[in-house]
């Protein structure tokens, strides 16, 4: 399960239950465009309404904070091949 899909209750978990104050995306653009693309398309359907409230609550959870880290593209590539030692290239 994804928190984009979280009931209201799983929420109230997460905060309170589990005391989650940090939340680490790493999902790309690509994989935020097609969870929105899916969430919009779930607010269209009645029977996730009445299922799933928080469908009308924004993305991210209230309370929360939400850190989004990159790990795709040159910079973190770059970053990656200086972790390695010269022997390594070999």
């Amino acid at each position: 399960m994804s928190l984009d899909d979280a009931t209201l209750s799983d929420r109230t978990k997460l905060r309170e239950h589990y005391k989650i104050k940090t939340v680490i995306d790493l999902r790309t653009k690509t994989e935020h465009l097609k969870q929105s693309k899916k969430r919009a398309a779930d607010l269209k359907v009645p029977a996730l309404l009445q299922s799933n409230a928080a469908l009308a609550e924004p993305v991210q959870i209230d309370g929360l904070r939400y850190l989004e880290i990159k790990v795709t593209g040159k910079k973190f590539e770059n970053h990656m091949l200086k972790q390695l030692s010269w022997s390594s290239y070999m």
